[in-house]
């Protein structure tokens, strides 16, 4: 039997978050559009600014979207904003787009057994 996420409470709702560069380049809007309109809870981090018609096109689908400029592998600042950010969505999954956003999702998630996972209250 199939759950339904768009019924469940939100509190029981998967979430994703995704991680980019440029949404529009490398197809994570599409795909965050669609999930959110499927019910699942979408929450987008851009590595630039989080304007542009992109940006735009996810918030009006709904999906959160915010900026978490890394600049660096170094940058503290960028990896707390980063942080911060993936624990406020509190994902069961976190997805990059691309080779900078890859780099960048190491600072936020922890690898074990069953693979990468998102830390727990990693808001600091």
């Amino acid at each position: 039997m199939e759950s339904d996420t768009r019924s469940s409470p939100p509190e029981h709702r998967t979430s994703v978050f995704f991680l980019a560069a440029d949404p529009a380049e490398s197809g994570c809007d599409a795909l965050a559009a669609a999930l959110a309109r499927d019910g699942v809870c979408v929450a987008v981090g851009l590595l630039g600014h989080a304007g542009g018609p992109a940006a735009a096109g996810l918030r009006a689908a709904g999906v959160a979207v915010c900026a978490v400029p890394v600049r660096h592998a170094l940058d503290l600042s960028g990896a707390r904003r980063l942080r911060r950010a993936v624990a406020e969505c509190s994902p069961a999954v976190v997805h990059a787009f691309g080779p900078a956003a890859a780099r960048a999702s190491r600072l936020v998630v922890a690898g074990g057994e069953g693979g990468n996972t998102p830390l727990p209250g990693t808001a600091a």
